[in-house]
């Protein structure tokens, strides 16, 4: 193939990291040709991470990385930003922007709902969170640890509860996208809930959507916060409830 015009939708999954291989392999795809990206998410952690969508844009104006990074971003990491209105200015010509409301208008708001459990705590959890809070002033990869061990103990005091309220939810027609953050949290409701639930992983994403859209069967769809969180397509077509199960 030898496209005239390279679309790239969620271009920021792409471009984020000029040192990346998707990055590398997008910028060889686009060379001499037009590019059009796409994005709903803008990138908001770091100005840096514009460079790469800037330069396969306009590789005139925005030609070298690092004139860029000493221009528009500050500190040791260049995680800081300064000089902002030139860089608006440099790219307001680049680029259309329309707000949530201007293309989104029709649909309705978002309704979020705290859903309060029914579960006791177990001494153990209350033995291991008294242990995270004497940890104050150990090193910061300890406490990381500790924490998240901490996190992934919680689903336990909680686990029949969440399997009761997901079989309640599934009495109505309804089919549910299921978030949560911990592997064995996932394994644990892939298991329970058996043959209704598909979960998204790293081998044939593509037929974890279709049989979750397709299926009547599947009722839920599970999958990890941030790996099922963007760009995950076709699921608003059968589905409009979202469940985290560990925030």
């Amino acid at each position: 193939w030898d496209p005239q015009t390279v679309i790239a939708d969620e271009f920021h999954l792409h471009v984020g990291d000029p040192d990346s291989q998707r990055c590398r392999a997008l910028s060889k795809l686009v060379a001499g040709r037009g590019f059009v990206p796409m994005s709903g998410s803008p990138m908001r952690t770091h100005v840096r991470q514009l460079f790469p969508v800037l330069n396969l844009l306009d590789p005139k104006t925005f030609s070298n990385q690092w004139r860029f990074y000493t221009r528009y971003c500050e500190g040791k990491n260049w995680d800081g930003a300064h000089n902002l209105e030139e860089l608006h200015e440099k790219i307001r010509p680049l680029g259309i922007r329309y707000t949530k409301e201007e293309v989104l208008s029709d649909l309705p708001d978002r309704i979020f709902n705290p859903v309060l459990l029914d579960c006791e705590i177990s001494q153990s959890y209350m033995d291991a969170q008294e242990q995270f809070l004497k940890l104050q002033g150990t090193d910061v990869n300890t406490m990381k640890k500790k924490l998240e061990a901490l996190s992934a103990s919680a689903f336990n005091e909680k686990k029949q509860a969440v399997l009761e309220w997901i079989s309640d939810f599934l009495e109505s027609d309804r089919k549910l996208l299921l978030l949560c953050w911990h592997v064995v949290v996932a394994d644990f409701l892939e298991a329970a809930l058996g043959k209704q639930c598909v979960r998204l992983g790293d081998k044939d994403r593509e037929g974890t959507i279709r049989r979750f859209v397709e299926d009547p069967k599947c009722r839920v769809f599970l999958g990890n916060i941030q790996a099922a969180g963007t760009g995950v397509d076709e699921l608003q077509a059968v589905c409009s409830d979202v469940a985290f199960v560990e925030l």
